[in-house]
């Protein structure tokens, strides 16, 4: 499952961090986007990917001033809000508490989770833990420690029934609707499809 873990790392990078220009230039120049690790056929997925390309291959391998402006600009509407309310709330607690509130139960469980794999959020208490870009990333974690034969299996099954099935879906779905940009429409609904198909492998 190592192109899980590859794929996972990056959309929630993408998600989580605030965008970098050398980031998103290297990703560009290294075409990274011109294809996908995972071998996923459903419609959405094809689409979402091609989308990604099709955006990428405009820079002709660099990104300009212009085409980061706007990464950043869509970032912020969706997920900051600094222009006006936020368009795609991305923590786990405002989806599935009994109110639509941060820093809930399930922003307290994945601190508790990350901390017994000896990690943490990088701005702890500062930000919820239950980011979606943290929880990507977190999958891949697991994945890969299971990749090197460490046993986190169960451990890959029990997140992902407790903070992925209940609002990760919903939440990209929401995401690629309200997402002017082509790179945060398309990472939203290729996440949303490779998580199915993640939970479909693990039998959940």
């Amino acid at each position: 499952m190592q192109n899980y873990a590859v794929f996972f790392g990056l959309m929630g990078k993408i998600l989580y961090q605030y965008p970098e220009k050398d980031f998103y230039k290297k990703l560009i120049e290294e075409e990274i986007f011109d294809d996908t690790p995972l071998s996923i056929d459903t419609p959405p997925f094809i689409e979402g990917a091609h989308m990604l390309k099709q955006w990428a291959a405009q820079f002709n391998g660099s990104l300009d001033d212009q085409g980061y402006d706007d990464i950043v600009n869509d970032y912020q509407r969706l997920f900051v809000g600094t222009s006006g309310p936020v368009q795609a709330p991305p923590w786990e607690s405002l989806y599935v508490g009994p109110d639509p509130m941060l820093f809930q139960e399930s922003t307290l469980s994945a601190r508790r989770w990350y901390a017994k794999h000896g990690l943490q959020a990088e701005h702890l208490k500062h930000e919820p833990d239950d980011h979606i870009g943290l929880e990507l990333i977190f999958i891949a974690h697991l994945i890969s420690k299971i990749n090197q034969g460490e046993n986190e299996l169960d451990s890959l099954k029990e997140f992902y029934s407790e903070h992925i099935a209940g609002w990760a879906a919903a939440w990209c779905t929401l995401c690629a609707e309200k997402s002017n940009h082509p790179l945060f429409k398309a990472v939203a609904i290729i996440s949303r499809e490779a998580l199915a198909d993640l939970g479909k492998k693990l039998g959940l």
